[in-house]
């Protein structure tokens, strides 16, 4: 009896431990089958707005799950974003946004209002302002995506799609009709041949941009080019007769030394599209600075001396009458100050002798009848400097000034000697006395004796 029961308890152990491995087994099977069924196509519906237009799209894709960056560039439509910390950023959407990096990817939010590209996601029939980045947000089959350009607050609030449905967008599709079999030909007629297939639609690459931050630059400075393509299964850089092998996205900086055209190449097994940017280099243009040819030394003009003006009595002297006045007894006195009259020739006394002047009625009547000029007190003498001559000796112009003083001086006695010989001349008159009375009186005054 203990034998048997152990037997007993030891089957039921068995068994019971079978029955849970199969139900194991069932589990995992039944688990699996909905799996491998929804490892078909997926699909998933965009909704794009921007001014009034409204573009509608049906993605479809084989993964489980894809981005939202995903889809917007399973789109086809062109795209400019813009990579950061947070996650990959859109600047513009259809050509319509913001030119990255030419211009800020928010360049119409830096202020209120805000106008920016808004992501949404519709929820239970209503759109829900998405609170991750595109690249961060997981899309699976059946959803519903928006992006709306307008004003809003950027992470918070923006304007919402128009209301839509997934079945609005992405139509259920038909099941395709079965395919007839193709009856025997009869003997008599011929076998038809095949229908052509339709030409498969080429899918080219797009490059949804390649620009340089600037387009002229000078020698020495650098630009910076950024681009970005989908749908390329390799990408190259070409400058010149050279490629290199790219990614996108991207940006680099380049600084070349002359005008040089980039070509941005994107290639796949249906051929290969191309982009080129061409920038301009401006060499440098240094004008040398002339040197100045020092100029020989400028001879300076050795000072000559100038003539000294020599003080002059301003006071005029007076004649003392003699006993016997004689016309060459008149000694020549200078006269400090005289009237600017014309140079008068130097008279030189020929005679030291002092001879008797015996005056004619004639000439008395001469000398009264012609004024005779008198000396003006306080008037300059006048000095000029007499040029050496062009050719000839060369005489100091001390010299020449001391000789026009000592003219100057001779004029003057002269005409102070005839004024004086006219005075006495003309007292004589008035006194009547002349030489013979003066001859008389001589007579008388021997024969008293």
């Amino acid at each position: 009896m203990g034998g048997g029961d152990i037997r007993w308890h030891g089957c039921w152990s068995v068994g019971r431990l079978v029955a849970l491995v199969l139900v194991l087994v069932l589990v995992t099977f039944a688990g699996a089958t909905p799996h491998t069924q929804a490892q078909g196509p997926h699909r998933v519906a965009l909704v794009v707005v921007y001014e009034g237009k409204t573009i509608k799209k049906c993605i479809s894709f084989s993964e489980e799950q894809i981005t939202g960056y995903d889809v917007l560039e399973r789109s086809g439509l062109a795209l400019i974003p813009m990579a950061s910390g947070m996650g990959i950023a859109i600047c513009s959407i259809d050509n319509h946004g913001c030119n990255y990096p030419a211009e800020d990817c928010f360049c119409r939010c830096q202020g209120s209002p805000c106008v920016y590209w808004s992501y949404w996601h519709l929820k239970d029939g209503g759109w829900q302002y998405s609170s991750l980045g595109a690249s961060n947000y997981w899309v699976r089959d059946g959803d519903v995506e928006g992006w709306v350009w307008g004003k809003g607050e950027y992470g918070r609030s923006g304007s919402k799609p128009p209301n839509v449905r997934f079945e609005d967008i992405c139509r259920p599709e038909a099941p395709a009709p079965p395919a007839d079999v193709p009856a025997p030909p009869a003997d008599d007629e011929e076998p038809e041949a095949p229908a052509e297939q339709p030409e498969r639609k080429k899918k080219l690459p797009v490059i949804d941009y390649f620009t340089a931050d600037r387009t002229t630059i000078l020698l020495g400075e650098s630009v910076t080019l950024s681009w970005d393509l989908h749908g390329a299964k390799e990408a190259y850089l070409r400058v010149g007769d050279q490629e290199q092998g790219v990614i996108a996205p991207y940006s680099t900086v380049v600084a070349p030394t002359s005008t040089t055209e980039y070509v941005l190449l994107a290639r796949n097994k249906d051929g290969e599209v191309r982009k080129k940017v061409r920038v301009e280099v401006v060499p440098i243009t240094v004008t040398p600075t002339p040197t100045e040819t020092p100029l020989p030394p400028t001879p300076t003009d050795t000072p000559r001396p100038r003539p000294t003006r020599t003080p002059t009595p301003t006071d005029v002297p007076t004649p003392t009458e003699t006993a016997t006045p004689s016309a060459f007894a008149v000694t020549a006195q200078v006269v400090a100050a005289a009237p600017a009259f014309p140079r008068l020739p130097t008279i030189t006394p020929t005679s030291t002798r002092t001879p008797t002047l015996t005056p004619t009625p004639l000439a008395v009547a001469v000398l009264r009848a012609t004024p005779l000029p008198l000396p003006l007190a306080g008037a300059d003498l006048p000095v000029r400097t007499v040029p050496p001559a062009a050719h000839g000796l060369d005489v100091p112009p001390t010299l020449l000034m001391v000789i026009g003083v000592l003219a100057l001086v001779g004029g003057l006695a002269s005409l102070v000697l005839v004024w004086q010989i006219a005075r006495w001349a003309d007292d004589r008159r008035r006194t009547g006395q002349g030489p013979r009375r003066d001859a008389r009186t001589r007579r008388e005054g021997r024969g008293n004796a």
